[in-house]
């Protein structure tokens, strides 16, 4: 039979081959489009790559981001070529630039190196301008004088001081700017929030030569708790400062170097300040600290006074005006036999205290520390503490109660004095305060310790036995004429000593114990040591006399005129002319008069007829017409310069921790006695701005010097007048006589002399008074000055005072006192701060001031 054919669908499998086929054409598609997209990726210009450089005073510093730009630029140039390469990158600026200044000077920059293997276009230069920090743009580029800087937006000019202090007094604030003011210890500036660190470097050791400002801000009405982890800088050199508050009102609260840990550090302020500054040699591994903002609103008087030092000093505050700060150490002290040799608390070497500072020098000093004010309680409170004295050189330890109002008198609680051994003792006090008052703690010489004081309310229990005073050592009959004295602020004048072959006579002054010597004949000339030569062997290049004197003094006449006789320089002035007289004295008791034009000096004081040789004890009325005695709450305290009509020059270490007050500051001028204020002749003017040297350490006594300005200017009279000062970096002679004059001390414990005086002192030579004066380091910006024998200094009282020589016939200030080890002691000079050290810095603070605003 057959079938029909119909419409019925076939099916197969793919063969072997056709499955394979399928596969393959797959794959080739997908390779395709993978090489598409790979060969569109790599076609594809390259993306910006941020690289970042600092420019840090000129010297450009590469970090790894950048090199790894400059790395990835070259291979992009090797790999396309020819081609070209579009570089972007930031400039930030401290204030505004314009931007065809700014491509202008990067244009000539590229010229000047060079592209090496690239070609520079210099006309593709593009600056785009973004003002991040509100920076406004000077129509006109403002000129600014020496130690100023100018607003970015050119409104005024502010002085360095001024910048990153905390304070902005630019209207645009570009004297506080971040990027300006980042520190080169860590790079911070402005330090916020409730905690924090910052460091003296980033690596193991800091950097030299170096000062870094942090300000810190907490939220209004709490205190900064800082905590220091490690500690470590040269001793007296590299100096770390915490102040309370900002800008110029600042107060420094604490000064730390050295190595002895500082523990906890209360700035009791919601704006603090720290500095770090460090001196050119010897880089140690710095600090490391942690803050943290505390409330210390409702601190107690037990709070405010109990401490045991093993986390600190607590709430005392070292007084600032003394010779140095407390010192928190454990262990012993050194030298051996003296100090403590373990704290009290603990009992141990690990444990912590308070010990006064082993200083430069033998003489008495003072170190204090002091209480925050203490709330009146509703009861007695009882004060107690243990204390060390042990030493040849201990003397005294006194426990005050300072009464917080300026002319109220403190109370003396507690008082020891003498060496009592090796041995902590106790003592005890009771407080009863009617008003607010502070309790202050001050230790005299070395070594004096304190630990564990603590305040207890209600009154105290029965008194400690009295410790037991060790036998002062046999010592030495004293060299007649010598006394001690503390460092220069109040100091003695001129004294011979009479031991030995020393002479007893020195510029018309009689030692002690001395007798006159016989005169001498009509025609001679007497020595200093009394001898007598024939009158014509003076001043004739030949040393006729055993001390040498007759060939003393004998510098060149004015106008040419020789000496026929005696000379001596005297500081009278002749009345109108304003002339400035020498004085000849003939062999035969004659006297002539040459005169020529002053300098420096406006007027002249009169002259009364009498022989006015500088030299003597008491120096004539306005022999001295530009020395100045500073006031301080009244009282004369140290001695001063004038050097303009409203700036005084004195020493650093005068007003040092008194410079916030300028309100207890005052300066005197004509004065010749102290019990004369009122004289008619006298000018008394308030200080207004006390300006220390930045570089002042007041232990090494570097850079000691200040300069005060009178809140009015000084009117010239024949008894007020300005000292010249020298050429910057001029140098002095050794052997050269020059003078000193000052209203201090004649003895320790003495009373301040009445009428000013004054004294004829030589130079020394640097290295021989650096062999003199091993507990100082004499730098080129010191002079020093005195007798080998001794006997004629100054000393406390005499500090900031002037030393003067004649050059180019006016009188110059060259040095202010400083300085020294004991007053008028054998090979011991005095030391001074070598004005001409300081000429440029006296210079730029009067600019300063006269161009404020």
């Amino acid at each position: 039979s057959l079938h029909p054919v119909g419409s019925t669908r076939m099916s197969r499998r793919l063969s072997s081959l056709e499955i394979l086929l399928s596969v393959i054409s797959s794959l080739l598609l997908i390779c395709c489009i993978a090489l598409i997209v790979v060969s569109w990726v790599s076609l594809k210009p390259e993306g910006k790559r941020p690289g970042f450089c600092h420019l840090i005073s000129g010297l450009s510093v590469m970090i790894d981001k950048f090199k790894s730009l400059a790395f990835d630029l070259q291979q992009l140039v090797r790999t396309q070529s020819p081609g070209s390469v579009v570089v972007t990158f930031d400039l930030w600026f401290s204030q505004w630039i314009a931007t065809e200044e700014v491509e202008q000077q990067l244009g000539a920059g590229l010229q000047m190196t060079g592209g090496g293997a690239l070609v520079i276009d210099i006309h593709s230069i593009q600056i785009t301008a973004t003002n991040l920090w509100g920076l406004s743009k000077m129509q006109t580029p403002m000129t600014c004088p020496p130690g100023q800087t100018a607003c970015s937006d050119g409104s005024m000019c502010v002085p360095a001081d001024w910048l990153c202090d905390g304070l902005s007094h630019c209207s645009d604030s570009s004297d506080e700017a971040p990027f300006s003011c980042a520190t080169a210890c860590d790079g911070q500036f402005v330090l916020e929030g409730p905690s924090g660190s910052f460091t003296s470097s980033a690596s193991d050791v800091y950097n030299s030569s170096i000062f870094c400002r942090w300000i810190i801000r907490v939220s209004r009405g709490l205190s900064v708790e800082i905590n220091f982890h490690q500690f470590e800088t040269e001793a007296d050199f590299d100096i770390l400062r915490l102040y309370e508050g900002v800008g110029l009102d600042k107060v420094l609260t604490a000064e730390l170097s050295g190595s002895a840990p500082p523990g906890t550090v209360w700035l009791l302020t919601d704006q603090s300040t720290v500095e770090f500054s460090t001196d050119e040699f010897n880089s140690l591994s710095g600090f490391k600290a942690t803050y943290k903002a505390t409330d210390t609103s409702e601190l107690s008087n037990q709070d405010k006074v109990s401490c045991s030092f093993e986390d600190g000093v607590c709430f005392w505050r070292q007084m600032q005006d003394d010779e140095g700060d407390w010192i928190r150490t454990s262990g012993s002290t050194f030298p051996p036999s003296t100090g403590p040799s373990a704290d009290h608390t603990l009992g141990n070497s690990s444990g912590f205290y308070l010990v006064t500072p082993l200083s430069p020098g033998q003489w008495q000093k003072s170190f204090r520390i002091q209480s925050l004010p203490l709330t009146p309680p509703t009861q007695a409170m009882c004060l107690s503490f243990w204390y060390h004295m042990f030493g040849d050189d201990v003397h005294l330890l006194r426990v005050l109660l300072a009464p917080s109002l300026p002319d109220a008198h403190a109370v003396l609680l507690f008082q020891k004095d003498g060496n009592y051994g090796d041995t902590w003792n106790y003592g005890q006090v009771d407080l009863n305060l009617t008003s607010a008052a502070a309790v202050s703690k001050g230790g005299m010489r070395n070594d004096v310790a304190l630990d564990d004081i603590l305040l207890t309310a209600g009154p105290c229990g029965p008194a400690p036995p009295e410790p037991t005073n060790v036998p002062p050592p046999t010592t030495m009959p004293p060299v007649p004429g010598e006394s001690q004295a503390t460092g220069r602020e109040h100091a003695s004048l001129p004294r011979a000593a009479c031991s030995g072959p020393a002479p007893c006579r020195r510029s018309n002054y009689l030692a002690p114990g001395c007798s006159s010597p016989s005169p001498c004949a009509v025609a001679q000339f007497q020595c200093d040591s009394g001898a007598c030569i024939h009158g014509g062997g003076q001043c004739d290049g030949v040393v006729n006399c055993p001390d040498g004197s007759d060939e003393a003094d004998c510098g060149t006449s004015p106008a040419g005129n020789q000496s026929t006789g005696s000379e001596h320089l005297f500081s009278a002035l002749l009345t109108g002319s304003g002339n400035v007289a020498w004085m000849r004295r003939g062999g035969r008791g004659s006297q002539r008069f040459n005169t020529f034009s002053p300098v420096c000096q406006l007027f002249s004081p009169s002259l009364s007829g009498e022989d006015r040789v500088v030299g003597g004890t008491d120096a004539v009325k306005g022999a001295w017409p530009w020395m100045v005695s500073l006031h301080w709450k009244g009282r004369h305290v140290c001695g001063g310069s004038l050097i303009s009509s409203d700036w005084v020059l004195t020493a650093a270490h005068c007003v040092y921790g008194k410079n916030i007050h300028q309100e207890f500051w005052s300066a005197v001028l004509g004065l010749h006695t102290q019990s004369n204020m009122n004289s008619e002749d006298v000018q008394t003017r308030r200080v207004d701005q006390i300006v220390i040297h930045r570089e002042y350490n007041r232990l090494s006594k570097q850079a000691d010097v200040a300069m005060m300005h009178l809140q009015q200017p000084i009117n010239f009279t024949q008894w007020v007048q300005p000292v010249c000062l020298p050429a910057e970096g001029q140098s002095v002679t050794a052997g050269r006589k020059c003078f000193i004059a000052g209203w201090g001390r004649e003895a320790e414990g003495g009373s301040l002399p009445d009428v000013l005086q004054e004294a004829e002192l030589p130079l020394v030579d640097q290295d021989q008074c650096q062999h003199l004066l091993p507990e100082y380091t004499i730098t080129s910006s010191m002079l020093c000055a005195g007798y080998p024998e001794g006997g004629m200094d100054s000393c406390q009282g005499d500090s900031g005072g002037p030393l003067m020589c004649m050059e180019d016939r006016h009188w110059t200030l060259i040095g202010v006192t400083s300085f020294g080890v004991g007053c008028g002691r054998p090979q011991k000079p005095g030391g001074y701060a070598r004005v001409s050290a300081f000429v440029s810095w006296i210079a730029q603070i009067r600019r300063s001031s006269s161009s404020s605003p």
